[in-house]
């Protein structure tokens, strides 16, 4: 069966996607099926369910020196052909840009490369959570959702690390470089979050063609997340003792918990005076 835009259309609304909302699409065209006109069908499909006054957005994270006119996503079809379209924004960050157009895209995507974090307050992504944003996942799973690294950084998970990027000043072309904190990476184990998404109703589980798709209260995603991280800080590392990166992670979260208990003990003998 050959999938058309009003097909995707009816499917999204089905799922819950509305008028007027702004939305962050991770995607899999292939997943969807035989879509007549390819990713530009899906982009028109998801404009016309939002309408003008909605926002579409689409991760455009990137490799190599960053370019913000040139840089190619290695996110998929869909967000490379996004990118490219007349009128869509980028926001400028060297790892982690996201791209928008609609009625708040410039609200969305603006102050990227100031904010001290690739995903926390400030970004794109915080901006979504905090003014009713929703997370639309066509044909991948939670490993593909982005946005869940802001829950990491706003935890200040203990795996997090300091990294360094390069990026082409638009205004100059000379290349700078941009030391980012609670940076994101490498391993993750994102698809074990999910059942908590589904049970606490903020995601609708459907189908799009004939893929799979999550709609996600991005607001409602970081509050049952945080709990999920706070009450354990490898909530989102796998259990694989093969795994390296998240055997490295899990090393790092008590070596953070060991240095707090020190700290909670010396404080406790010096309390206790000569006597103890």
């Amino acid at each position: 069966m050959v999938v058309t835009r009003k097909h995707l259309v009816r499917d999204f609304q089905r799922l819950g996607l509305k008028r007027g909302d702004a939305v962050l699409v991770h995607s899999a065209l292939s997943a969807i099926g035989q879509v007549q006109g390819g990713a530009d069908t899906v982009i028109d499909a998801l404009l016309d369910v939002i309408g003008s006054e909605g926002t579409l957005l689409m991760p455009a994270l990137s490799a190599k020196v960053f370019d913000v006119k040139n840089s190619h996503t290695w996110t998929g079809t869909i967000p490379e052909v996004f990118r490219q379209r007349k009128g869509v924004l980028r926001s400028f960050h060297p790892t982690h840009s996201v791209t928008a157009c609609g009625a708040r895209a410039g609200e969305l995507t603006t102050g990227h490369l100031e904010c001290p974090t690739a995903c926390g307050e400030g970004t794109p992504y915080v901006k979504l959570m905090d003014t009713g944003g929703k997370i639309l996942l066509i044909g991948v799973d939670q490993d593909r959702n982005t946005a869940l690294h802001t829950l990491e950084d706003i935890a200040d998970a203990p795996y997090l690390s300091t990294y360094s990027a390069q990026y082409l000043d638009p205004e100059t072309g000379k290349m700078k470089t941009l030391t980012m904190k609670r940076f994101p990476g490498p391993h993750r184990d994102f698809i074990g979050l999910d059942h908590l998404f589904r049970e606490a109703g903020v995601m609708q589980i459907g189908k799009v063609g004939r893929a799979v798709c999550r709609l996600i209260d991005a607001a409602g995603m970081r509050v049952v997340g945080l709990r999920a991280l706070r009450a354990d800080p490898a909530a989102a590392l796998c259990s694989n003792p093969n795994c390296t990166d998240c055997v490295m992670q899990r090393a790092k979260i008590k070596r953070h918990r060991l240095s707090r208990e020190d700290f909670q003990l010396s404080a406790v003998s010096d309390a206790a005076g000569h006597g103890l």
